[in-house]
C-alpha cells in the first residue's frame, strides 16, 4: 500500500480522546487540575485475584480510590474489543490514538518506559487491526510543558546546548521504543504522527514563520531517522509530519 492509498482508504475517522493519555495525577473537574496523590504498586495479589499493579488515588480532602489501568485516571472508559468493533460496524475505517509516553517513564536516565504502559497501547492497536481499523498513535500530551525554547535547545541553538537539558533526546528514545515495540504490526494498519500542534509559543512573537518551520522541521527530521533506523516494518511504517502548531500558513517543507 502506497502512501496515497493508505490516506485514500481512510474516508470516517473516529479519534479515540483521552484513554491513553493518562498519566500523572490529574484529576478533571471543570475548574482546573487538582494535584492528587499517585501510588503505584506493582506485582501485587489482592482480594480481586492477581494484577500486574494497582493506582491508589489519595484526594486532598482524605478520600483514596483504586484503579487497575491507567486508563481509568482521568475517567474515561476503557478502550475494548468490543467497542472497536462495533466501529467498524458502524463505518468507521480507522482510529486515532492520542497517547502519553513521557508520563510514564521509569528510568529518567535512559528515558525507558514503563512496559506496563505500552503493553495495553498496544493492545488496543492490536484490537484495532483485528477489528479490520487502521490506526494513528499521535504523541501527545507529551509536548503540553515541552512549548518554550527551554525544551528545545538542541533545535534552537544546534551548536551551542547542554545536552541534558534538551528534551529532544528524550523524545527520540520513546519514538524508537515505540518504533520498537510496534515493529510487529503491519505497516498498512499503523501509522505513526510525530507530534500534537509542535510549537515554541515563547519565540513567536520574536522570529519568522519560517524559522518556526525550520525548527519544527529540525524535530521531524531527527525523529523520522530513529523510527527509519529501527528497521522491519519501522522502514516502512507511514509517518504523518505537520507544520508548526499545525497552521495551514506554515509550510512543512521535505525531509
Amino acid at each position: 500500500m502506497t502512501r496515497e492509498e493508505f490516506v485514500e482508504s481512510i474516508k470516517f475517522g473516529h479519534n479515540l480522546g483521552n484513554a491513553l493519555e493518562c498519566m500523572e495525577p490529574l484529576f478533571r473537574n471543570g475548574m482546573g487540575d487538582i494535584g492528587i496523590k499517585l501510588d503505584v504498586h506493582r506485582e501485587i495479589t489482592d482480594i480481586n485475584g492477581y494484577h500486574d499493579f494497582r493506582i491508589e488515588m489519595h484526594y486532598p480532602d482524605g478520600r483514596h480510590s483504586y484503579h487497575y489501568s491507567f486508563e481509568e485516571l482521568w475517567t474515561n472508559t476503557p478502550i475494548t474489543p468490543e467497542l472497536l468493533s462495533h466501529m467498524k460496524s458502524i463505518g468507521i475505517q480507522a482510529v486515532r490514538l492520542p497517547v502519553n509516553m513521557i508520563g510514564h517513564i521509569i528510568d529518567t536516565a535512559n528515558h525507558i518506559i514503563d512496559p506496563l504502559w505500552l503493553n495495553p497501547v498496544k493492545n488496543v492497536i492490536l484490537w484495532a487491526v483485528d477489528a479490520g481499523l487502521k490506526c494513528i498513535i499521535d504523541l501527545h500530551t507529551d509536548f503540553a510543558s515541552l512549548h518554550a525554547s527551554g525544551s528545545f535547545l538542541s533545535l534552537v541553538y544546534p551548536d551551542n546546548y547542554t545536552p541534558n537539558q534538551d528534551a529532544v533526546g528524550r523524545l527520540m528514545c520513546v519514538w524508537k521504543q515505540i518504533a520498537e515495540y510496534m515493529n510487529d504490526i503491519p505497516v498498512d494498519y499503523l501509522a505513526f504522527d510525530l507530534a500534537n500542534e509542535f510549537r515554541i509559543a515563547d519565540l513567536e512573537a520574536k522570529v519568522s514563520k519560517e524559522q518556526l518551520t525550520e525548527y519544527s522541521m529540525r524535530y521531524y527530521r531527527k525523529i523520522y531517522k530513529v523510527i527509519r533506523d529501527v528497521g522491519g516494518n519501522a522502514a516502512d511504517r507511514f509517518i504523518i509530519i505537520g507544520g508548526y502548531r499545525n497552521d495551514i500558513w506554515y509550510c512543512p517543507g521535505l525531509i
